[in-house]
């Protein structure tokens, strides 16, 4: 892990002559990680609607465009004129403007608006890189925990229909617990239990099956 840890750093890092940053940012959002995001978003929402010069189009990138405008910032639609480069133009002076949460709200919005694994895979590397505490888990913008517990979450929220129950009950839990301000841990632990319980019954197929029989099975 320490050599992984190494390898990340700049030649300047290594030589001791630039700061190595040591906390996660939490509270905050320096321009190295707004930039990166804002890179992201560009990548795969702003420069094909851009590129494509018309802000009606039915593509994705131009409907995610539409959403973001009334009902992420809650504007009126006659207000999107413009061309696709004025009003990119305009997204753009809210995200540069916009306090360090309401980034994360932004790019939770679109996330769950555009649904592409690599949207989220890529900002996550951006929010690795750049030492912030938040990871995109599923759709989902939640704290940093350790590795091996997103893998876990993620690998539970992907199961196919079969397991639908339990990963509801997972995605619910996940966004009870991943509210900052005021998170609800009891309530997210008890849609943690009903998701082990989903499964327990899915396993065994016997809807009022135990972990234990799970277990057992």
């Amino acid at each position: 892990m320490a050599e992984d840890q190494q390898s990340k750093l700049t030649f300047s890092q290594r030589m001791g002559l630039s700061p190595i940053r040591t906390a996660f940012q939490v509270d905050s959002m320096d321009e190295a990680l707004r930039n990166g995001l804002w890179n992201v978003l560009g990548e795969h929402i702003f420069n094909p609607f851009m590129q494509r010069g018309n802000p009606k189009a039915m593509t994705i990138d131009a409907q995610v465009i539409r959403r973001i405008w009334k009902d992420h910032l809650k504007r009126p639609m006659d207000s999107l004129q413009g061309t696709t480069i004025d009003i990119v133009g305009e997204l753009r002076e809210v995200f540069f403007s916009s306090s360090w949460y309401e980034v994360y709200d932004l790019i939770d919005f679109v996330a769950k608006q555009y649904n592409a694994e690599d949207f989220c895979q890529q900002c996550n590397y951006v929010l690795n890189r750049e030492g912030a505490g938040y990871r995109f888990v599923g759709t989902t913008i939640a704290p940093v925990v350790s590795e091996l517990e997103i893998r876990s979450i993620e690998d539970g929220l992907s199961y196919g229909d079969v397991f639908k129950p339990a990963s509801t009950h997972l995605a619910t839990a996940l966004q009870l617990l991943s509210a900052r301000v005021a998170p609800d841990y009891k309530n997210s632990v008890k849609e943690s239990i009903s998701a082990v319980e989903a499964a327990c019954q899915i396993v065994t197929g016997n809807d009022k099956a135990t972990l234990g029989k799970a277990v057992k099975k």
